[in-house]
């Protein structure tokens, strides 16, 4: 059995939050909110460093996964906004 400590930064109790396995099973790929922004990392089972696998400097990040044969990474990007509104006296 391997344990990471994960960052701070990553909420895996979060509706959104993605945690999964890479496509060869030899590490794991999560969503890390380190300076604000959500970002793609790495974490090899033999050890090492979290790897930062994408830079961005905006906007959310939502969904990840993997394409079958695993060469390829599908992102859903955005921002998650709602609006609260009261109505009174509705008949």
């Amino acid at each position: 059995m391997k344990a990471f400590d994960t960052p701070s930064t990553v909420d895996e109790h979060a509706p959104d939050a993605a945690i999964a396995w890479t496509p060869d099973g030899r590490g794991i790929v999560f969503v890390d909110s380190l300076g604000g922004i959500p970002n793609l990392w790495s974490q090899w089972l033999d050890g090492g460093p979290p790897k930062k696998l994408t830079d961005f400097k905006e906007n959310g990040l939502r969904h990840f996964a993997w394409s079958r044969d695993g060469k390829q990474l599908a992102l859903a990007r955005g921002i998650l906004t709602s609006d609260v509104v009261l109505i009174r006296d509705f008949r």
